[in-house]
């Protein structure tokens, strides 16, 4: 799971962390992904990250 990591001390800090373990058998290429959030309400968001591929997150042969 994502945890916000907003604090009463620093209400600015409006980012996210997870981790991603990469499947062995994952191929090279760009991850293509969008997060989708739910608040206490049920409302929902989603974020993509920019259509640039130089910007993409992308697995790479060793």
């Amino acid at each position: 799971p994502m945890r916000d990591r907003q604090t009463v001390q620093q209400p600015e800090r409006e980012f996210w962390v997870l981790k991603w373990i990469v499947p062995e058998d994952a191929p090279s290429g760009i991850v293509r992904y969008s997060v989708t959030a739910k608040d206490p309400e049920g409302r929902t968001g989603e974020w993509k990250p920019f259509d640039v591929e130089a910007s993409q997150l992308t697995i790479v042969d060793n």
